[in-house]
Order: structure tokens, then C-alpha cells, then sequence
């Protein structure tokens, strides 16, 4: 029975506000309406590379791409399989775009009163505040919407890259594939998509030890490249690392199976247009944050990442340890290794204005802890904001 008699909030807002202002409702009803929409990023492209059919795999990258999963993603999915044989077009498994950020409009804002009686200033306060409930309200609704669809969205993304990529047999056609990666980049901007710096590349199931011949480098036009090794004890393989640099990537990362819990939020990273970098050169001994003379042509890619393609980027520096107790602590040991890189940039040109040194002590290890320590754990890591 009340049901029939119920005004909805929005009405009853603009009715109190017509007579805050001293207008008839139905003056009020005619307001331009106010648009709301969630923050607005530029459009990413994920683009994945898989060599694999290893079930732990497919269920890393069908994790991956529900978590880093964004409004307006492009996601590109490349298959090795294929080698060198055949069209580019047969090696592509597929390709999806995300739903873009979501919107809804709201009744405008109720108008404030001139020259108002204590009735009108009292109605018109009473106004303000049930919209800023309904603002508050359909925000929230239209972030639950938001994420709803993009979860579909991925989940589905995920079942349909895993399914095809099952039914092709794993192979070795790396080189191929990153080139008809590159390709499928360069012609989604072709198209008017304009992505800056959040460009990713991953690639699914190399074995240790792999690099490209001279013959086989592409130019990577700045994507940040991750690579999920699955060989076991590899680690960060430098000649990898170095080649896919060589060849243009913004940054190269390296993660083995110990590490790759990690992949999301590197990824994330890329997407958000953050370059990390690993300073794997970099071979810290025991309670060491000297740099060694072998760590400068390092140390030079990363001047030459901040001063030319860069130029306008900060940039935090840092610092990890293994878990081996020193004298001072571990965090401090780790605030001198990021300070002593931080000390070279500087010395080199690069404004200190635009560095910010962090130790992280033995947080967030990358493999799992020896007797002696974990070289790999002593480290320097360099994430990379470029500037807008």
C-alpha cells in the first residue's frame, strides 16, 4: 500500500531543493543532470606470450590476467607454437578489450537560495546533505558495477586464452612470436590507442639459459618485458636480460618459479606505467653496499633510462638483503645499498630532486633463503614513475 506513495530519493531531493531556492518542482526537474564516472586512466596493453602447456603455468597466467585485470585493457595473446611457419595470424590466440570505466548521471546538485528565510536556508541544508548521501550512495554502486563487469570480463579472457592454448602443442618459435607481439601493439595504436608507457609484454615458459640470435632481435618500442622462466634454480638469466634491452624494452624482468608470486604485481606495475628494473649485474657479498667496479655498465643503462628516455621521471631506489643478521641491522644494510646507487646517479647528472632512496631490509625475498644467504636477495631494485 505505501509502495505507490514512495518518492524516490532523487525526486525528493530536487523538490527540496526547489524550495530551498524558491522554485515550483517541476522548475527544478529541468536541471542539466551531473555525469558520474570513476577515475579515468590511459588504456593499457597486455600482451602475452605462451610457450607452455604446463597446468601450473596456465593457472599463473590465468591468475595474472584476472589480477591485473583494467579498465579499457587491451590483452593480446601470442602463441610460440607455431615457430616460424605460417602466417602471423595463426599464432595469434586472441584478442580482447576490457569494458571501459563505466558512468551514470545523477540529478544535478539542489541550487542554493538567494537571499534565503531561516525555512529556505534550513530546507536547502537538508538538500545538500541527501545528495551528498546519494553521491556517496551511487558512487559506491557504480565502483561494485565497475568491478563486477571487468572480473567477468577477465575470468572470461582467462578460460578463453587457457582453452586455446591447450589445444596447441608447446614450441620453440620465440623470436616470431615477440615480433607478431610488437606488431599487434603497433597496430592497436594504429588505430587511435594511446597507451604512453603502459605497454607489457610477458612471456609464458622459456627454459634457462634462452637468448635471441643476432639474426632473431625485434625492436620492443619501449614495452616493459617480464619473463615467467619456468626452469628450476635458473634465476634472472643476464644474457636474456640484456638482449631484450638491447632490443628497446623499457625494462627486462626475470622471474623463475621461486618468484613467481610476483608476476601480478610486477605486471601491475608495467600497466600502471611504472618501469622496475633489476639491478641483477649488481652481486652484493655478505653485509656488502659498496658498488663493485663490474656494476658500471649497469649502472649506466640505468642513467641512460632517467636522463634520455626519462628525462622527466623520478624514480625509488631499493634496497633488499638476504636474511643473514649483520651488525646494524638489515634495513640499514639495505638503505646503504640503495643510497651508494642513489650516490652514483647523482654524481652522474641525474637531479637528486627526482630520487628517493628506501631499505627494505629482508622483505619480500625472491628465492628461497641457503645457509649462507641468498645471493639473489641482496639486490637493487629501481621502479621508474615516468613523467606525464
Amino acid at each position: 500500500m505505501n509502495k505507490g506513495r514512495r518518492i524516490p530519493a532523487a525526486i525528493a531531493i530536487l523538490a527540496m531543493g526547489a524550495a530551498a531556492a524558491g522554485c515550483a518542482p517541476g522548475e527544478a526537474t529541468v536541471a542539466t543532470p551531473v555525469r558520474l564516472a570513476g577515475p579515468s586512466d590511459p588504456a593499457a596493453v597486455l600482451t602475452v606470450i605462451v610457450s607452455t602447456s604446463s597446468p601450473a603455468d596456465l593457472t599463473l597466467l590465468r591468475r595474472m590476467i584476472i589480477m591485473t585485470a583494467r579498465p579499457g585493457e587491451h590483452l593480446i595473446v601470442v602463441s610460440a607454437a607455431g615457430g616460424t611457419a605460417g602466417p602471423a595470424s595463426d599464432t595469434v590466440l586472441g584478442s580482447f578489450a576490457a569494458p571501459r570505466q563505466l558512468t551514470m548521471h545523477l540529478p544535478a546538485p539542489p541550487k542554493a537560495p538567494k537571499d534565503p528565510t531561516a525555512f529556505q536556508a534550513a530546507s536547502y541544508r537538508r538538500a545538500r546533505a541527501a545528495y551528498s548521501d546519494l553521491l556517496r550512495r551511487d558512487r559506491a554502486r557504480l565502483r561494485l558495477r565497475q568491478l563486477r563487469a571487468l572480473g567477468t570480463w577477465a575470468a572470461r579472457s582467462a578460460r578463453g586464452v587457457v582453452a586455446d592454448v591447450q589445444r596447441r602443442s608447446p614450441g620453440g618459435g620465440l623470436a616470431a612470436a615477440v615480433s607478431t607481439a610488437v606488431t599487434a601493439i603497433a597496430t592497436l595504436q594504429e588505430t587511435g590507442v594511446r597507451t604512453g608507457t603502459r605497454r607489457v609484454i610477458v612471456i609464458f615458459g622459456l627454459n634457462g639459459g634462452t637468448t635471441f640470435a643476432p639474426s632473431q632481435h625485434v625492436k620492443l618500442g619501449g614495452s616493459a618485458v617480464v619473463v615467467a622462466d619456468d626452469s628450476e634454480g635458473g634465476g634472472p638469466d643476464s644474457s636474456l636480460q640484456a638482449d631484450l634491452l638491447t632490443d628497446g624494452a623499457s625494462s627486462a624482468t626475470v622471474l623463475g618459479p621461486a618468484t613467481d608470486g610476483q608476476l601480478p604485481a610486477v605486471v601491475g606495475r608495467g600497466l600502471n606505467g611504472t618501469v622496475s628494473y633489476t639491478l641483477t649485474h649488481i652481486s652484493y657479498g655478505p653485509a656488502q653496499y659498496v658498488l663493485p667496479e663490474s656494476s658500471a655498465a649497469t649502472l649506466r643503462t640505468v642513467l641512460r633510462l632517467l636522463m634520455t628516455r626519462y628525462p622527466d621521471a623520478t624514480a625509488t631506489v631499493n634496497g633488499y638483503t638476504d636474511d643473514v643478521p649483520v651488525p646494524g641491522g638489515n634495513v640499514a644494510l639495505s638503505w646503504k645499498r640503495a643510497e651508494a646507487v642513489v650516490t652514483w646517479l647523482i654524481r652522474h647528472g641525474v637531479a637528486a630532486s627526482r630520487l628517493l632512496a628506501a631499505g627494505h631490509g629482508a622483505a619480500d625475498p625472491v628465492a628461497p633463503s641457503r645457509p649462507g644467504g641468498q645471493p639473489r636477495d641482496r639486490r637493487v631494485v629501481i621502479v621508474i614513475e615516468p613523467g606525464t
